[in-house]
């Protein structure tokens, strides 16, 4: 039967992908930006189904809706929400407020979309709700295995609370059922495939004429720094990167270079052959992908970060100039495989992006399972065939494994490659730039095989931010001298108060997290805690300190998240009845961190109103 259908979504793309998703039923949609105008436009145009995108609004907005629902304009009408994380309490609580159905936005969502119009459009769900949740649903909190919930009468009103208010519970889905559920999907395209639509790609971005003749002076054996300078000054774009670049932080000796004669000397021929290899890489990619959400500058940002945090970290190790600009290079070029995936397959590239999102997992764990190759392995062979050193290729192959397995797959050079994945990692913590990957991985082990403490931690991380920005403007194909206007926060707007605790007997990087993030240090009177676990810093040691700390908290219930490595039990009776647990297993979505906390603030902010 068709029939009109309203489709309400703050995301632009969202409202296109539901929209296109309804019409190819061959319904005529209408669209809205926001839930203001609902009531009206209903009454307006009479639609038979209302798709409301929840994802897309502020958790604020539930209590308009609440009485937007209620209206009699919408008594004949059937609503619909969208949701990212359903539980079994939101099901119920939407459920109450008047949604007659729920589908979970992931990489199946128009699929989903289209197998329940039948039913929403010939009113086969007027007496249920029914949750169709897909197997990708996210990995932390508020997860929920498959299931079909009625409300039930017979309920407390501790257990159908509202979503704007009281308490809700917290499931734990842990990082092998993410796993197992992506085992579970089928890859998107054949290896080989792939691995034609890479190389076509990469044939497309030879670096330009003027580069390659440069790299041709400098491996003569009789070549000088004259020469170079020579081959350089007949390219105004280079040579301009290259002064900038010689007075950088990196190479700064204190007098500012005049001359690229000067340039040249000043940086050294072997490290100016990789600089140049590397800027010549960064000029060729300078868009957005996922309508913004991954910003080529954001990236070269991280990249740039990476590679500075890897070049001090190698300064600290006792290397050699060469080996430190060698670090620096392989962290510039450690994510180029991810452009070319963009740039080439970009709708492969967002099914590994909403998978990632649905499952909590990483970019390159996604891409591995969907694409047979991540990002890492196709940087690899990328660089090879443009020529790279075989020493660098290896370190950006291996920069997303553990440090076991790095040390067997490339013995020679395990400590530079673990050097390189260490970087990556403080780069996320500190939120240099963005890759669009938004995780936080732990770093202990990597720390250890490198013998780094906190100590050596902060002064590789000291002044990093200007430093980064500097060189962004050295290398970027399109600098204008403003810097790019970076992503606010992911807590900026709730700015929570939050304890927070480590092991003492780790390295320290929450709070550096935390503090990038948006997030503050909590008051005695605050209720919050985030808390990093380990095998030997469990929940109960986490609720002692508490208690020690802050006796006039004893028996008071705490708002709880604790972040886990995979497979740790979790004590939830340490922190007293009444207190509520959100546990997320590393690698760290830093979406769902923030959704945890944002909802504890967001109930405090509303107990404290009511009270």
């Amino acid at each position: 039967m068709m029939g009109t259908i309203l489709v309400v979504s703050h995301d632009g793309h969202n409202r296109e992908l539901i929209s296109n998703a309804a019409a190819d039923g061959g319904h005529r949609v209408y669209k809205l930006s926001g839930v203001e105008s609902l009531v009206p436009t209903v009454e307006k145009i009479e639609p038979s189904l209302v798709i409301i995108d929840l994802v897309s609004f502020d958790p604020k907005v539930i209590p308009l809706l609440r009485g937007m629902l209620a209206d009699s304009t919408m008594a004949n009408t059937t609503v619909v929400g969208i949701l990212s994380m359903p539980t079994r309490r939101t099901v119920l609580d939407l459920a109450q407020l008047g949604f007659q159905g729920l589908l979970v936005h992931g990489p199946r969502l128009a699929e989903s979309l289209q197998v329940r119009l039948r039913h929403w459009m010939n009113g086969t769900q007027a007496n249920e709700t029914e949750a169709v949740v897909k197997p990708h649903a996210a990995r932390s909190v508020g997860a929920a295995p498959q299931q079909k919930v009625v409300p039930d009468a017979a309920m407390s009103p501790g257990e159908t609370a509202a979503i704007a208010g009281e308490a809700v519970s917290r499931e734990i889905r842990t990082l092998e059922q993410s796993m197992q559920e992506l085992k579970r999907i089928k890859p998107l395209i054949g290896r080989a495939e792939l691995i034609k639509i890479v190389d076509d790609g990469a044939d497309l971005r030879a670096m330009r004429p003027v580069v390659q003749r440069v790299l041709s002076a400098m491996s003569s054996p009789s070549c000088s720094a004259e020469d170079v300078a020579r081959a350089i000054k007949q390219d105004h774009a280079l040579s301009l990167k290259v002064m900038r670049l010689a007075n950088s932080a990196l190479y700064s000796r204190g007098d500012k270079v005049e001359t690229i004669g000067d340039a040249v000397k000043r940086i050294g021929l072997s490290q100016l052959r990789q600089a140049i290899m590397g800027m010549s890489v960064v000029e060729q990619f300078s868009r957005s992908y996922l309508d913004g959400r991954v910003d080529s500058g954001m990236c070269w940002e991280h990249a740039i970060g990476v590679g500075l945090i890897a070049s001090r970290i190698g300064q600290a190790r006792g290397l050699n100039s060469d080996a430190t600009d060698a670090l620096f290079t392989a962290g510039l070029l450690h994510d180029v495989g991810r452009m070319i995936l963009f740039e080439q397959s970009p709708q492969l590239m967002r099914q590994v992006v909403e998978t990632s999102d649905a499952l909590g997992l990483p970019w390159e764990v996604v891409e591995s399972r969907l694409l047979l190759l991540n990002h890492a392995e196709v940087t690899d062979r990328v660089l090879r065939g443009w020529k790279f050193p075989p020493y660098l290729t290896n370190l950006i192959a291996n920069h997303h494994l553990e440090v076991r397995e790095i040390r067997d797959r490339c013995p020679a050079e395990a400590l530079d490659a673990i050097t390189l994945a260490l970087a990556d990692r403080l780069a996320h913590i500190v939120r240099l730039g963005g890759s669009g990957n938004d995780t936080l991985y732990p770093i202990e082990e990597f720390c250890s095989a490198l013998h780094l403490g906190d100590a050596a931690l902060h002064q590789a991380l000291e002044g990093i931010e200007s430093q980064s920005e500097e060189l962004k403007l050295c290398m970027l194909a399109a600098s204008t001298g403003v810097a790019a206007e970076p992503p606010p926060a992911p807590l900026a707007d709730v700015a929570p108060r939050a304890h927070l605790f480590e092991d003492a007997s780790e390295v320290q990087w929450l709070r550096m997290a935390w503090e990038r993030m948006g997030g503050l240090s909590a008051t005695p009177e605050d209720t919050l805690v985030v808390a990093r676990l380990t095998r030997k810093f469990s929940a109960g040691d986490v609720a002692a300190k508490l208690t020690e700390q802050f006796p006039p908290h004893a028996g008071t219930p705490w708002q709880v998240v604790l972040l886990t490595p995979p497979g740790v039990k979790v004590d939830r009776e340490a922190f007293g009845q009444g207190s509520e647990i959100a546990v997320i297993e590393e690698p760290i979505p830093v979406r769902e961190l923030a959704q945890a906390v944002q909802q504890f603030a967001q109930r405090a902010s509303s107990s404290a109103m009511a009270a």
